[in-house]
């Protein structure tokens, strides 16, 4: 876990020294916050993967934008997301046959570094590489028509790192609040399996995001 923070600051501390280089004589960075909703589901392979169904989950976190030109800008982040899946599965005890409703929650914190196009003052359209950092992962069960429910941890069936690739567009309201909606399609295997196991998980995220820059 220790690594994988060293990395993040490692990651932030490139995108300020790119942002103090690019806007030398430009306009000043703007730091800024942000928040908002996930539509979360994953794409799934294998023996018996199951069909994926949409998870609500939230981001939240700190952005920095750096206008390189009047039609182009970079913006690195830091984010906290909770993702997923939702799954129906039939399991046969033994003792019975039982329909149970699952839950996979995912917690990255998550590093976007897009890069931003303005068409016009107000519109722009992004896109840009995306590493992720998993923080925790749990499986919760239910049992249909029974008060039987159990939670269990997750996170070593997981690689602790997540690849992907970002396309979104927004809207700045004004100078300082902007709208966003991106999509965020996971280029690896987020499951950490064995070399004869060819189960799959690939993160999908839809999010709709409110920021605020300071001026």
């Amino acid at each position: 876990m220790k690594k994988l923070i060293i990395l993040s600051f490692a990651l932030l501390a490139f995108n300020l020294n790119f942002a103090q280089e690019v806007t030398k004589s430009k306009t000043k960075p703007k730091f800024g916050l942000k928040g908002g909703l996930n539509i979360a589901n994953a794409i799934t392979s294998g023996e018996d993967s199951p069909n994926g169904k949409t998870l609500i989950g939230l981001n939240v976190g700190l952005l920095l934008e750096v206008k390189i030109n009047n039609k182009f800008s970079f913006q690195p982040e830091l984010l906290y997301s909770l993702q997923g899946m939702k799954f129906d599965e039939v399991v046969d005890t033994g003792d019975g046959i039982f329909k149970t409703n699952n839950t996979l929650k995912f917690s990255y914190i998550n590093v976007p570094l897009m890069f931003k196009h303005y068409p016009n003052n107000k519109f722009y359209l992004e896109a840009g590489p995306q590493i992720g950092f998993l923080t925790s992962a749990t499986l919760e069960t239910s049992v249909v028509g029974q008060p039987i429910k159990i939670e269990q941890d997750f996170k070593e069936f997981m690689k602790s790192v997540d690849f992907g690739v970002n396309l979104g567009l927004g809207y700045d309201i004004s100078d300082s609040v902007v709208i966003s909606a991106r999509y965020n399609l996971g280029l690896t295997n987020a499951l950490d399996i064995s070399s004869d196991d060819d189960s799959m998980l690939k993160n999908r995220v839809f999010s709709f995001s409110l920021g605020y820059k300071f001026k």
